[in-house]
């Protein structure tokens, strides 16, 4: 697949190129970062031992092996960007991350499947962290493949500036949850209201 020069290509594709990147590793992130600051919650709903230090341990646990398949779904994603173009993987990328993101909130807990709910959490974020790794490489390289030469990492830029934007959004609407709970339910540590 022969393409034009970076140096030819248009403003106008420059731009779309950039908003496209950009969103769809918003998303991408957002979706990820959603699981750390909810962990209290998860700790409680899929780690019930009793123990929340313990419990809230095995959640960042489970946050942490995501983060190790990050490289392999950068591995995997961006070999098969080579072969079939980086629109089409990020477009796999993104639906990946949203159908496991869609599955986490699915899934039952611990009290309804037992042992079987953390086991299918883990695996559903190994799937998000393979899917963040492909998004952010394949990402990287869209961009820079797009950008004229001598301003490469200025645009490459972006992609690490929606990345921390996603974060700082999933913060700002996990804000209003922890305040939703009355001050006198609010277990303080827990970070979860109590019936």
């Amino acid at each position: 697949m022969t393409r034009p020069s970076t140096d030819q290509v248009s403003p106008q594709t420059l731009r779309k190129v950039i908003i496209a990147a950009g969103i769809g590793n918003f998303v991408e992130w957002f979706d990820f970062a959603v699981y750390g600051f909810l962990a209290t919650t998860i700790a409680q709903q899929f780690f019930p031992s009793g123990d929340a230090s313990a419990a809230l341990l095995k959640t960042f646990a489970v946050f942490a092996v995501a983060f190790a398949f990050r490289p392999l779904g950068g591995i995997f994603f961006g070999m098969l960007g080579d072969r079939i173009g980086r629109k089409r993987t990020l477009a796999m990328t993104i639906l990946l991350m949203a159908g496991a993101t869609t599955l986490i909130g699915l899934l039952p807990t611990y009290a309804a499947i037992g042992v079987a709910a953390p086991i299918l959490l883990s695996l559903i974020r190994c799937a998000q962290g393979f899917s963040a790794g492909g998004e952010y490489a394949g990402a990287c390289a869209y961009l820079m493949e797009h950008a004229p030469s001598d301003k490469r990492a200025w645009y490459g830029s972006f992609v690490p500036v929606s990345t921390f934007s996603a974060f700082a959004a999933a913060a700002v609407v996990r804000m209003p949850l922890k305040r939703h709970c009355p001050p006198r339910r609010w277990a303080v540590g827990a970070g979860v209201c109590h019936s």
